[in-house]
């Protein structure tokens, strides 16, 4: 039966198809997928990494001028604490994104498909969990304001509705995990399972002696 789908795209399902036929292999296809989404999960991840750089600009310059309890929020120490895990996490995530980056200008086409995949996989999901964390602290320093459009914390109050909107396309943050870490198989002899997992290439096999 053939069906379209809302992204455009047609799928055979139930149909017979023998396996002579096929024009790739099992292992050519899970290449393909990792090969054909690095680009846009490079662009996701410069995107998600500006955004919650918003977030910690905004929520710096908010807790500056915001007093509570006779003193700006920057004074309590529990809204310094959160400031500068939100400024760690950027930064960690903006110094992979260059490395990355850089790799991907000074290899080769082929190589940097070859060789990246795995590394860009793990790339955007750090980036939209800084994201989405960096997004909810700032929620937290602004308050009631972040929670309502306009005013002073319009621009957290966008942020944090758009998190999902990055954290989903180019492939789910467990997705994008599992195809970075390696899993590690304890074991002298491999499960027919264990070999239909390597062939498709979603794991790395680390067998010990």
């Amino acid at each position: 039966m053939l069906k379209i789908r809302d992204s455009s795209t047609s799928c055979a399902c139930n149909s017979p198809f023998p396996d002579e036929s096929a024009l790739f292999s099992r292992a050519d296809t899970a290449r393909a997928r990792r090969y054909n989404f690095n680009h846009e999960r490079w662009a996701l991840t410069i995107q998600a990494s500006r955004f919650a750089r918003v977030c910690l600009e905004e929520a710096f310059k908010y807790a500056m001028k915001r007093k509570t309890f006779g003193k700006t929020l920057l004074e309590h120490p529990v809204i310094r604490a959160k400031i500068a895990e939100m400024a760690r996490q950027v930064e960690c995530t903006h110094a992979q994104l260059e490395n990355i980056t850089y790799q991907m200008c000074t290899m080769s086409k082929k190589d940097a498909m070859e060789k990246l995949g795995g590394a860009t996989a793990l790339l955007k999901a750090q980036s939209t969990k800084t994201f989405e964390f960096c997004a909810r602290e700032a929620a937290q320093i602004f308050g009631g304001a972040s929670y309502v459009r306009g005013g002073q914390g319009e621009k957290v109050e966008r942020l944090y509705r758009e998190v999902r909107a990055y954290a989903i396309p180019g492939g789910s943050e467990e997705i994008m995990c599992v195809m970075h870490s390696p899993v590690c198989v304890c074991c002298r002899v491999l499960t027919d399972s264990d070999v239909r997992l390597l062939q498709t290439g979603w794991i790395w096999l680390c067998a010990r002696p």
